[in-house]
């Protein structure tokens, strides 16, 4: 106490003293019984004289009483005595860094008089090699002086906690007995018998810990007052003692009021109106966080009305101007930019601007994907047509990133893909821009998508089956196809790979190469969908390369529109044809160029 070091508890000196008797046999056979390569001997040994027990409780007593007291031994040499000693090979090998050592799974004694080490490695049988290691201490890499304590306090004992690292530096002879010099490197991350105790504590800190600086990583200044309800979680938690959270109504309960801190801080950001510094840490990290009530509040500010400032446009070949709202009526808009009134503007052609607040938070959440928020929003009244200073709405923001689900809500409430920012970019343009073939596909659908929707797909038992990838549940709806969709399509299409192995396993030709009502095949959609492993499973069952589609298309005109180089290759090792036109004129080297797949473009057969 007088040096600063932790007190110890009465049941970590019990633990020392027990070990320093008889009973560190099983304790230690237990620590190296435990480990995968210990051999085969060391396990049964443990099964017969320790029945099972593994001493959990004693082995942390004496771990912690060790972690306490090796801050309080002097520094100096130790020694370890064997009799019959025989160190593994890779004490004697260098490894590829030029150590050379090994990690001791168990409590490890020594002692400060060589004497007594010599006195134990000089009870070698006839034939054995006597051995004694002198081992260096240092500042940070001591054991635990336990003379004090033990049953035997001639050998002034000094113990080592599990997983120290020993380390040969040299190796010498003193008459019959082998003298090997060591340098030592102690557990450091070994915790005390409190902080064994304390773990539930430590986690439930941690987790208020985690959601301060996920706030801070996302733009809340870590002094900001908006935190304090963290803060002040945290302090009334740190009070309580640690075996407070070990009952597991008070460890869900910590839980409960560190996730109502974490919501009051989204609700407070609400309040204060969203400022700029806030959005993006509310718009990566919250969820369900939403005051409906302030929310409701907040998006009625966006709302088109009479005298707002607005960015509108006539058409598409007018730039955005600036304006002013003056009547709106039936999904119609009035805005008078300059001396010109404009008349009957859809809402996509007259924007609001606004760079905080809900509309600015629902832009950000788009472009950083967050579904569930996007979606909160939409259910709150937040409009999807509130944009920056460029024109740029929540869905340029997602289709720009590569959103496909956030594009998918935001066009259910009426987001226009085909409205250009400022930069005459539309939400399609920077999809394509950016290679996010599931948002073009979304905005431009294919000629498989508008036949293959989420409905058809469901239109019978085993059609579910397939796209859910459950072969289980395939087995169970029967084995025939109705319709002009089957099974084998609906799987390679969702890239369900143990649904289309089942189904080839019986699979005859005919099915292998059925068409749908568009001419699709199986080959053909998982070439558009871009899955190598389907690809040529279908091809080593004889899938046709050159069956088309109703507008003319072939398996490698899907995969190489989709930028999909090993379906491309694939098929080319088919003996794909690389060349064929569709019935308006594009060959796979047209789809590829115009979509920006330069690796499918440069493939030569």
């Amino acid at each position: 106490r007088g040096r600063g070091a932790d007190e110890l508890i009465i049941e970590e000196v019990f633990g020392g003293r027990l070990y320093t008797g008889p009973e560190f046999v099983k304790y230690n056979l237990t620590l190296r019984a435990k480990i995968k390569s210990s051999p085969p001997f060391m396990k049964s040994d443990f099964d017969t004289m320790c029945k099972g027990n593994s001493y959990s409780t004693t082995i942390h007593t004496i771990n912690s009483l060790i972690v306490k007291v090796a801050k309080l031994t002097v520094v100096e040499p130790v020694y370890r005595g064997s009799a019959n000693g025989v160190l593994p090979q890779p004490f004697w090998e260098q490894n590829a860094e030029g150590s050379r050592g090994g990690v001791d799974g168990a409590f490890m004694s020594t002692t400060k008089n060589p004497d007594v080490a010599k006195s134990y490695a000089g009870g070698s049988e006839a034939g054995g090699t006597p051995m004694v290691m002198e081992m260096e201490q240092g500042m940070v890499d001591r054991g635990a002086a336990i003379e004090w304590l033990s049953q035997y306090p001639h050998e002034v004992e000094v113990v080592f906690n599990p997983l120290t690292c020993i380390e040969l530096r040299k190796a010498r002879t003193d008459g019959n007995m082998i003298m090997l010099d060591m340098s030592l490197s102690v557990n450091l991350l070994s915790p005390t018998i409190e902080k064994v105790i304390a773990k539930l504590k430590a986690s439930s800190l941690n987790l208020l810990d985690l959601f301060m600086l996920d706030f801070q990583a996302n733009g809340v200044q870590k002094s900001d007052t908006i935190l304090d309800v963290l803060h002040g979680c945290r302090r009334r938690l740190s009070d309580h003692p640690g075996t407070w959270f070990n009952d597991a109504a008070n460890f869900k309960a910590a839980t409960s009021e560190a996730l109502e801190a974490r919501e009051e801080v989204f609700k407070r950001m609400l309040h204060g109106g969203l400022q700029p510094t806030y959005l993006k840490a509310f718009a990566v990290l919250a969820t369900t966080a939403i005051d409906s009530r302030q929310l409701r509040n907040l998006a009625a500010h966006d709302q088109l009305k009479p005298r707002d400032e607005v960015l509108a446009r006539r058409d598409k070949y007018f730039l955005w101007s600036r304006g002013v709202v003056t009547e709106v009526d039936n999904g119609k808009v009035g805005v008078r930019v300059g001396l010109e009134q404009l008349t009957d503007l859809p809402p996509t052609k007259a924007l609001i601007v606004r760079e905080a607040g809900v509309g600015a938070l629902m832009r950000m959440a788009a472009a950083v994907g967050n579904g569930p928020l996007v979606d909160a929003l939409i259910k709150e009244g937040v409009g999807v047509l509130v944009a920056d200073a460029m024109a740029n709405t929540p869905l340029h923001l997602a289709a720009a990133a590569g959103h496909a689900h956030v594009c998918r809500a935001l066009l259910a409430q009426g987001a226009d893909a085909t409205v250009a920012n400022q930069g005459s970019q539309t939400a399609s343009d920077l999809a394509r821009t950016n290679k996010h073939l599931a948002v073009m596909r979304l905005f431009n659908p294919t000629l498989s998508d508008n036949e293959f929707t989420v409905e058809a797909c469901a239109a019978s038992p085993r059609l579910v089956a397939a796209a859910a990838g459950d072969v289980v549940m395939l087995s169970e709806a029967g084995a025939k196809d109705e319709g002009p969709r089957t099974a084998l399509m609906i799987a390679s299409r969702a890239a369900k790979i143990e649904v289309v192995e089942a189904l080839l396993r019986t699979a005859s030709d005919g099915l292998v190469n059925a068409q749908s009502a568009s001419g699709c095949t199986a080959l053909f959609l998982a070439a558009e969908t871009g899955d190598e492993h389907i690809t040529r499973l279908l091809l080593r069952h004889r899938a046709n390369v050159m069956l088309v589609t109703s507008d003319g298309s072939t398996p490698m005109h899907g995969s190489s529109s989709g930028g999909h180089v090993e379906c491309v290759i694939a098929l080319i090792e088919a003996r794909a044809d690389v060349d064929p036109a569709n019935n308006a004129g594009c060959t796979p080297l047209m789809s590829s160029a115009e979509y920006g797949h330069n690796q499918v473009a440069s493939l030569e057969p």
